[in-house]
């Protein structure tokens, strides 16, 4: 109901910017034709278009701008990207160091389990459900705040001025999951090794 509204709307405005321009040129009668050409197009196909130019036809060569165009989307785009590159390895140092530094905090106490029968498989495994409790509940967090916004600044900027219904973007979101626990699991190897390259008897004596 919404998106029908809006496009009544935007149907209205048109109207009216057609009704001004008719006001203010007089009862013109004019016609735009748009000519795209790929990349294998050469200047003869050019000039023969250009040809066609007189008085009451007016050809513009668009290609230099498009190219600018072009070129600020690609620079915009680099930028992004590099951007949730730099984000993505700081999330990854941040899991690391997060979960090194959790079993470094309690490395007396793995000790002290191990002492008492913990083999290197459960311990492990103790180390990958805290580091899978980290990984849940920061994409749980993360996830739902950054859907939320990523909503709003869609309707906003995109929707509201282009009528594009804003979508779930499923492949982001799998990449994001995929990524979180990837590195999830990199980051219980080097903890859960140092541990089991510790003498027992070592971190016990630090107890």
């Amino acid at each position: 109901m919404i998106t029908h509204n809006r496009g009544i709307a935007q149907t209205a405005d048109r109207v009216l910017q057609v009704s001004v321009f008719d006001r203010i040129m007089g009862n013109t009668k004019y016609g735009l034709i748009g000519i795209q050409l790929d990349s294998n197009a050469t200047e003869e196909t050019i000039a023969e278009i250009r040809s066609l130019e007189n008085d009451d036809i007016i050809i513009t060569d668009q290609r230099e701008s498009n190219k600018q165009n072009n070129a600020t989307y690609l620079a915009v785009r680099i930028v992004c990207y590099g951007f949730l590159a730099t984000v993505g390895i700081i999330s990854l140092f941040n899991i690391v160091n997060s979960i090194s530094m959790s079993v470094s905090a309690r490395i007396k106490q793995y000790g002290a389990m191990r002492a008492v029968g913990m083999d290197n498989r459960q311990l492990k495994r103790m180390i990958s459900a805290e580091a899978y409790t980290y990984a849940i509940s920061g994409l749980i967090v993360g996830c739902g705040i950054g859907l939320s916004l990523n909503r709003f600044l869609y309707n906003r900027l995109i929707t509201h001025y282009f009528g594009i219904e804003w979508s779930f973007p499923i492949l982001w979101f799998g990449s994001i999951v995929a990524f979180i626990f990837i590195f999830a699991i990199v980051s219980v190897y080097a903890p859960s090794k140092r541990i089991q390259n510790m003498a027992i008897t070592e971190t016990i004596s630090e107890w």
